[in-house]
């Protein structure tokens, strides 16, 4: 039993995920594509999470959630700028402290059956993530992503789906 269970003067060894320190900078946001294209099409999305912060931000990205209609995969790559449309921005996990920086993009593109190329891909590939029916959520005791100002970290799905989604949980930081 710790001698002091509120935690605020731990004595021994402390073990805590790095975000719960840094928890007054945290933001999140996502999106998911609802509706599937009509039978005969493939319906390739693209999710993404843009810092447009001032120089000097970056966000540190520690979990990522990503779902899709079918058992597949999402593929994850990061690009300068934005691709697709402003969705949102993002949000902070305490809502008193304002709003992060950060914006949610998406772009959709739906192809006849007989074509199955993948507009969203952007080598080189960062990850692969397994997501699915109803989803997976990926957290990672670290940074496993950082997203410098002015790029976009993308989430694709790595087959047609009917709808596919993701969301980010990042910190942001100076550097």
């Amino acid at each position: 039993m710790p001698s002091d269970p509120a935690g605020a003067k731990p004595s021994g060894v402390l073990t805590r995920l790095a975000p719960d320190f840094f928890d007054d900078h945290l933001g999140c946001g996502g999106f998911r594509q609802p509706n599937g294209p009509a039978t005969g099409f493939v319906n390739y999305t693209a999710v993404s999470l843009f810092n447009n912060a001032n120089s000097g931000v970056v966000f540190k990205v520690y979990g990522v959630e990503c779902c899709g209609d079918v058992t597949s995969s999402s593929e994850v790559y990061m690009i300068s700028g934005t691709l697709g449309t402003l969705v949102q921005g993002c949000a902070p996990t305490r809502p008193d402290l304002g709003a992060p920086y950060g914006q949610i993009y998406q772009a959709t593109t739906v192809e006849p059956d007989t074509i199955h190329p993948n507009p969203y891909v952007f080598p080189p590939l960062l990850a692969v993530l397994g997501s699915g029916y109803p989803g997976q959520t990926h957290w990672w005791g670290f940074p496993r992503f950082i997203v410098p100002v002015g790029y976009s970290l993308v989430v694709v799905n790595s087959q047609s789906d009917d709808a596919i989604g993701a969301s980010f949980v990042f910190q942001q930081a100076n550097e």
